[in-house]
This record gives C-alpha cells, sequence and structure tokens, in this order.
C-alpha cells in the first residue's frame, strides 16, 4: 500500500490516515496516479451533483475550481505559475531554471494564472449536463497520466529536486499507467474518451519535447503546470466534441 499512499498524500490534502513512512515509496507510485485522478475526479462530480441543486452555473464553476485547488493544495497551480515565469522569460537555461525555482510570483505566472482560471471556468460552466460525468471524472485521471509521462519520458532538467523523487528505472510505469488509465476512461466515457485521451497525450508529447529542448529536461514545475494544461484541454476537447 505504500506505492498509493505515497500518491494519495502527494497528489492530494484528503485528510487520509497514514504512517509516517510512505512517502518512501516514491518511485514505485506513478502507476497509481491515474487512480488518484479518478478519486479526484469523483469527488468533483458528486460535488458538482451537490452544488447544482442549490447554485446556478456560474456560481457551480466557480466552486469546483475552489474545490479542485483546495484538493491538491494548489501544488500544479504553483507548477504552472512558476513554469510561466520561467519559461516566458526568454532568459537562458540556468536562469529560467532560477526564476522557477523562486517562490515570488512574477508577471508572467499571475497574467497565465488569471487566464487560465477564467478559461476553465468558461469551460466548466458550459459542459452539458448530458456530458458532466464523464468529463468531470475523466479529466483529472488523463491529466494525472499525463504527468506519468512527463516524468517518465524526459529527463530531469536539475541535479536534485521534488520531482526527481519519482523517477523511476525502465518505462513500466509509464506503460502500466497508460494501460489503467485507457481503461478507465473506456468504460467511463466509451471510444470518445479514448480519443480525447490522446488528442491529450499528443499535446503533452509536443508541449514536453519543446520545453525539455529549452531547459534540457523538464522539472516538478512543468510536471505540475502539465497537470493544469491537460485538465484544460480535456475539457475544450470535450466541449468540441458535443458542439459537432
Amino acid at each position: 500500500m505504500k506505492p498509493f499512499l505515497s500518491t494519495l498524500l502527494f497528489l492530494t490534502r484528503l485528510p487520509f490516515p497514514h504512517s509516517t513512512d510512505a512517502n518512501f515509496a516514491m518511485k514505485a507510485s506513478l502507476p497509481f496516479f491515474p487512480i488518484v485522478g479518478l478519486i479526484i475526479g469523483s469527488a468533483v462530480y458528486f460535488a458538482d451533483l451537490l452544488l447544482q441543486i442549490f447554485f446556478p452555473s456560474t456560481i457551480v464553476a466557480a466552486l469546483l475550481l475552489i474545490i479542485l485547488f483546495f484538493m491538491t493544495g494548489g501544488l500544479h497551480t504553483d507548477g504552472l505559475i512558476d513554469m510561466a515565469d520561467g519559461l516566458l522569460s526568454h532568459r537562458s537555461r540556468e536562469q529560467m531554471l532560477s526564476i522557477m525555482k523562486d517562490s515570488r510570483v512574477g508577471a508572467m505566472g499571475a497574467t497565465v494564472a488569471i487566464l487560465y482560471f477564467l478559461l476553465k471556468w468558461s469551460a466548466l460552466k458550459e459542459i452539458p449536463a448530458v456530458w458532466r460525468f464523464e468529463v468531470l471524472i475523466t479529466m483529472p485521471v488523463i491529466s494525472r497520466l499525463a504527468m506519468v509521462w512527463a516524468i517518465s519520458l524526459w529527463p530531469y532538467a536539475r541535479k536534485k529536486g521534488m520531482g526527481s523523487a519519482f523517477k523511476a528505472e525502465g518505462k513500466w510505469p509509464v506503460f502500466l499507467a497508460t494501460l489503467i488509465s485507457l481503461v478507465l476512461v473506456y468504460l467511463i466515457w466509451k471510444w470518445t474518451g479514448v480519443l480525447v485521451m490522446g488528442s491529450a497525450l499528443l499535446f503533452t508529447f509536443l508541449l514536453a519535447s519543446l520545453i525539455s529542448r529549452r531547459l534540457g529536461g523538464l522539472t516538478g514545475d512543468i510536471y505540475g503546470g502539465i497537470n493544469e494544461l491537460i485538465e484544460l484541454w480535456v475539457l475544450l476537447v470535450g466541449l468540441l466534441l458535443f458542439n459537432q
């Protein structure tokens, strides 16, 4: 159970009882990323059902953003902000890595965060009732799989860091996580979900390759940023498919 507990404790802030040594199983935890995503997605979906009884869609979308933020402790949002500050600074590799390590929020990070939440709020508000179950539950599954791809398939840009704790030997974690995600997404959303998942992984591959070329690898902030961008991607592609 240690790998699962490590994943649950790292990716969420759920009040889950755990042993003090659970965090020592990070390298074996990658296949559990999609399962934790399923837990997050299920919580968001049931919150959505409850909130829609009392509030209009605009308020529900805002509250879902807040729930997602606090369920993860803002971990991935922080990564997105740091990623934007670093990559959009157009500095040297060393300077970009230094900027991302800085705890202060820059103008680029703040601007990207505002635009990101505005677009995500709009997408959450517009997801039709007939597809809310599929989209809300599979969104965190696919985004956590994208993180597994980013961690497993590209080198780590720093000599050490929080993200390096997840680097495992071989490609078995990404294969197993992809298989688990494929089964979950197909059972929940059938072939439409598989199509969305495929497009998300293609976007992940292109984005991670571009960033890795600039930084000489990826970092923990990049992993978190990719998670946030893939959540938004699933929402937008789901809306695009629904409107066809």
